[in-house]
């Protein structure tokens, strides 16, 4: 049996067609496994990220609520009478030891990082005010000598660290 010639047209054309379809979607399917395997390259190449990425995660290894330091004074040398600020942290309000050679003097901080006192004119073992810092008679004295004397502030966080202060003749 012979195919009439238009039908022998639709049957090529029919299997052209499903050929293309057939080879399109090999095509395809290979493409896609490409793509697939790239993406999971590229998604072994990412990090996992944490819930809480965004948030802060430093926390200090010193508890700064309960430390006390000084990082300066206004001046690093003066006379016998001068009004000297000692700036830092961890004051506390009331009752802070300024202890200047062997001199307790005990002042007030009314924002916890600054704290005054006067140079001495008479050093003691008795505790005075830092800002009138007169010894009572029965206390041992000495006369404040032209010298370097070491200071640090004591309270209930700690003792700070010691700087320097020069008596000056």
């Amino acid at each position: 049996m012979e195919m009439h010639p238009h039908h022998e047209r639709v049957f090529v054309a029919l299997a052209v067609i499903v050929g293309v379809t057939t080879l399109t979607n090999v095509l395809l399917s290979q493409r896609a496994d490409q793509l697939e395997n790239y993406a999971s390259s590229l998604q072994s190449m990412i990090l996992p990220v944490e819930e809480d990425f965004y948030e802060p995660t430093y926390e200090p290894s010193v508890d700064t609520s309960a430390f006390v330091a000084i990082d300066a004074l206004s001046q690093d040398s003066g006379f016998v009478g001068d009004k000297v600020s000692i700036d830092g942290v961890g004051f506390s309000p009331i009752d802070n030891k300024i202890i200047f050679g062997k001199t307790i003097m005990l002042a007030d901080s009314e924002d916890g990082m600054t704290l005054y006192f006067s140079v001495p004119g008479v050093l003691s073992e008795c505790i005075t005010r830092a800002t009138n810092p007169v010894p009572s008679a029965s206390c041992a004295q000495t006369k404040t000598q032209a010298r370097a004397y070491s200071i640090t502030v004591e309270n209930d966080n700690g003792v700070s660290n010691t700087v320097e202060f020069t008596v000056k003749p």
